[in-house]
This record gives C-alpha cells, structure tokens and sequence, in this order.
C-alpha cells in the first residue's frame, strides 16, 4: 500500500495512494475464508460452506468489509506517515478522491488537525467594564413584587392589565399552517413575565374575559427552533379568566416565605439577598448584551492560526443546509439542476464559517487550557429552560437534537457562554484587587 502523505500546515494535511487491485483481491479472499468458517447455509455443516458459494452468495458484503478494512489501514499508515496521533484529529477524514479502477481503489484523503493556538495573552483581549449596582428604589420595587407574588389571586371582571395573570387557549399559525409546540389549552400566563416572544404578552393587555384576538408577532433570528426562527407568526387567542394578585405584607414573614433554605431570615437579610441578586442580572445583562460579543470578535481578531479545512467545509454545508430548509418547493426546484447558482450560494458562507470555525477552536483551546467543561446536569438545566421556552418536553427536544446532530452544536455554545463568562469574571476580580 503506497501512500504519500502532505502536512499543508499544523491544521491541514493529505494523504494520496493506491490500493492496488491485488491487495484487495487477497483480503477479499481472506474475509471469505473466515466468514466460510461461521456462516450457517442450509445443506452444508458449519465451517464446512465452499469458498465459491460463501462468495456468491454474500460477496457484495464482503467486498464492502474488503473495502472498509482496507481504508482503515490506509488512515492508520497515513497517520503513522505523518507522525500525528488520534487526538489531534479533528472530526473525520474526507475523501476527495475515492475511484475505483481496474489498478485498484486511487484514494486522496485530507485530514483535520487541532492547531496549536497561543492563548497566553489573551486577557488582554478582556474588554474593561464597571461592576453594576442597585439602589433602595429598586430593591424596593423587588420587595413589592415578590409581596404581590406571595400574595392570593383574586378574579377580576376588567379587561387585562400588565402584571394579571390570564388563563387562555392559544394555537400558532405560519402562512396560515399550525406549527407543532404552538397550541395549548387552559394556560396560565403572567402578563409582563416575558415567558413568550416579544409582542405576545403585549397584545393581551386590553382584552375581556369570552373575548378572542389574533395576534402577529416575529419569531427572532436566533430563535432555537430553526423552523422557526425569524418567521411572522399569527395566535389565536381565547381569553377565559383574568386575575390579580393581592400583595402580602412586606415584613419577616415574606422573607420565611422567599428564603426557605435559611435558618433565620429576616427582611434585611432577604433585602441582601435582593441586592446580590439585581446586581448578578445586571451583569448577567451586560455580559450578553454587549460584552461577550466584544471579547468574542477581539479574541477572534487577535489570534492568528491555521484553521482546518474540513472543519470549515462541515460548517460551509450546514449553513447552507440551514438555508436549502428554509426554500420553498418552487425555489428548491428552480435550484436543483442548477449547479453554478448552488455552488455560489454555498459559497457566500465561506466568511461566516471560517470566524464561526476560529471562535470554536479558540474557545476549545481556552476550555482546556482553564479546565472548564460542561457537566451533564449543565446540559439538562440549559436543555429543560431551553424547552421550557419552546414549550416542549425536555426529553423530546433532547431525542430531537441528538437526531438532527444539533447536540454538539448545543453543548459548544453552553460551553462558548461558560469562557466568555470566566474570561469576564477573572478580569473583573483582577480589577477589584
């Protein structure tokens, strides 16, 4: 088995060879001899089934097992070629060439490598920031909400006001089709409380009991349904119930009522616990609204590196996939035969891929480098809010990401929100000091 190994750069590398026709032949025969010693065929013993007949009757497996042993053999030389080990690889190899002649199988292979990235400057590339703070007004105005939400509910005859609670049917249509996860029946909702996307809640405000409503909203951008993301949606409302809560007393009793796990709350110490609390939001706020995307595009900007090409290749096709969803049946058929238009479309994705591609990596580094992973319980608290928000069962969504491939995805961009954080926070404590 002849093969020529290329290391492009400390990213890329190829391997091109030969597998020659004989070499096939020979393990075709030897993988016929052991499958002829185990394969049960009705008239003959076990281990007893001629060569001829094992081969005529199961040889499309077995050169199909040739051809598979004979690949991993040549990625193992081909590894050993280029004196890399398993770890360093990233993701699969990909055949850019894989012909089969009369000579035998011509192979050209690129494989993908972990570069070696630099991260030992990067907090310079932490953006500075003033830690957030609270006041008595708005620790007062926390007080009085968790009063009025410790406090009974009471049936009301007006029209809703923001801050009710309403118990309504609502369904979801795009383009006039119902879309799953968007129909329920009796559901309880706090106006005010943001649980839906912007503009549903608003849109109650001002309706009566018995009275129905369609209502527009935009699904964001972002949105982690895909389906979903950034369409025009109409609900339909039906309004059964509007009620609103009479607020308790805010004294120690409130303060037993919010801090269950202390042994002695008081109010001072649940207006402390408010104080940490409207702070951490704040941050939490500035960190997602403007800082991580600030260090996300410094980080990007400052470190210089190879970036493997298959990688960017894998990244290229699912956002092009993302895209060939989205048409519609005309559009898909109007694009099918042509090739020029695909090709150019695909590659208008290029730019975003290879920074997508390079934060990635850059975060991988970073992570291994802090030792920061994401547990299994992380995974499932992001998942079950994730579904919480989508209104759908957390197993569900589970068994549907891992089907479409979107768990990795998932997992990446908890653990890019972990760094970003812990860059942030570090910074921050080096500052204090």
């Amino acid at each position: 088995m002849n093969i020529t190994t290329n290391k492009q750069n400390t990213a890329n590398a190829t391997a091109i060879g030969l597998i020659a026709e004989s070499l096939i032949q020979s393990k075709f025969t030897q993988l016929s001899h052991k499958a002829a010693k185990t394969l049960k065929v009705d008239g003959f013993r076990k281990g007893k089934v001629p060569l001829r007949i094992v081969q005529s009757r199961f040889g499309n497996q077995l050169m199909q097992d040739t051809e598979q042993e004979l690949i991993k053999e040549f990625i193992d030389k081909a590894i050993k070629n280029l004196d890399i080990t398993e770890q360093q690889l990233l993701g699969k190899p990909t055949f850019l060439k894989y012909n089969k002649e009369d000579k035998g199988i011509d192979i050209e292979i690129r494989f993908a490598m972990r570069p070696n990235i630099d991260i030992s400057h990067i907090n310079q590339n932490v953006p500075t920031f003033d830690m957030p703070t609270t006041n008595d007004e708005e620790i007062e105005q926390r007080l009085q909400n968790l009063a009025k939400k410790f406090g009974t509910n009471k049936n009301v005859t007006r029209v809703v006001q923001m801050g009710d609670i309403v118990l309504i049917d609502f369904e979801g249509f795009i383009s006039g089709v119902a879309f799953e996860g968007g129909k329920a029946q009796g559901y309880t909702l706090e106006i005010g409380s943001n649980s839906f996307i912007s503009g549903f809640e608003e849109q109650i405000v001002g309706m009566h009991n018995g009275a129905e409503k369609d209502i527009h909203v935009t699904f964001p951008q972002d949105y982690n349904a895909p389906h979903l993301a950034g369409k025009d949606a109409v609900f339909h409302i039906k309004l059964h119930q509007v009620q609103e809560r009479e607020s308790i007393a805010i004294d120690d009793e409130l303060a037993k009522k919010v801090l269950t796990e202390e042994e002695n709350p008081t109010l001072e110490l649940l207006k402390e616990r408010i104080k940490d609390q409207i702070i951490n939001e704040k941050k939490s706020k500035l960190y997602n609204d403007e800082l991580k995307e600030k260090l996300a595009i410094s980080l990007a900007d400052a470190l210089s590196f190879d970036i493997p090409e298959n990688i960017i290749e894998q990244e290229i096709d699912m956002l092009f996939r993302d895209e060939v969803n989205s048409l519609t049946q005309q559009e898909l058929e109007a694009l099918e035969n042509n090739t020029e238009e695909i090709k150019k479309r695909r590659e208008k994705y290029r730019a975003d891929a290879q920074k997508s591609v390079k934060l990635t990596l850059i975060i991988d580094a970073i992570a291994q480098e802090k030792k920061i992973s994401i547990s299994n319980q992380e995974l499932w608290q992001r998942l079950y809010i994730e579904a919480l928000s989508l209104r759908q069962d957390p197993k569900i969504l589970l068994e549907y990401y891992q089907k479409n491939g979107i768990l990795p995805a998932f997992q990446m961009a908890i653990l890019e929100d972990k760094v970003l954080t812990f860059l942030l926070d570090e910074n921050n404590k080096k500052e204090e000091k």
